[in-house]
C-alpha cells in the first residue's frame, strides 16, 4: 500500500533573469520559490529526492529566462511532472522580491495529475 506524501521546498532563493521590463531582462534578480510536491511513496520504491527537484528547479528557471511568472509557472510544473513521473500533485508560488520593494509579488499554481 502507498501513502501520499507531500515533500516541501521552502526558501528557495537564487538569481534569475525574469520579467518584463529592459533592467530585469538585463539583470538577474532575487527569485524566491516556495513548492509542495505530493508523491505516492512505497517504502521500497518511489520517493522524491529533494535536492533533485531544488537543483531542477533552479536550472530550468535560470535556462529559460522567462518574462512572465505565469509563463514560469505553468511550464515548470509541467517539466517537474515530466522529469518526476511519481508526482500526483504541486503547489509552486514564484515570489519576485525585491522587484517592488518593501513588498513582496509574486503567483502561484495548483494542480493534480
Amino acid at each position: 500500500m502507498s501513502e501520499i506524501i507531500t515533500l516541501h521546498i521552502e526558501n528557495l532563493s537564487f538569481e534569475a533573469i525574469m520579467g518584463i521590463l529592459e533592467s530585469e531582462r538585463q539583470t538577474p534578480q532575487s527569485i524566491l520559490i516556495e513548492a509542495r510536491l505530493d508523491y505516492a511513496y512505497l517504502p521500497n520504491g518511489a520517493f522524491l529526492n529533494y535536492v533533485e527537484i531544488c537543483e531542477f528547479i533552479i536550472h530550468h528557471i535560470q535556462l529559460n529566462a522567462y518574462e512572465l511568472i505565469e509563463s514560469a509557472l505553468l511550464q515548470l510544473s509541467s517539466a517537474l511532472k515530466a522529469a518526476f513521473p511519481h508526482i500526483k500533485g504541486l503547489y509552486i508560488c514564484i515570489k519576485k522580491p525585491q522587484i517592488l520593494s518593501p513588498y513582496v509579488v509574486g503567483a502561484s499554481i495548483e494542480k493534480i495529475f
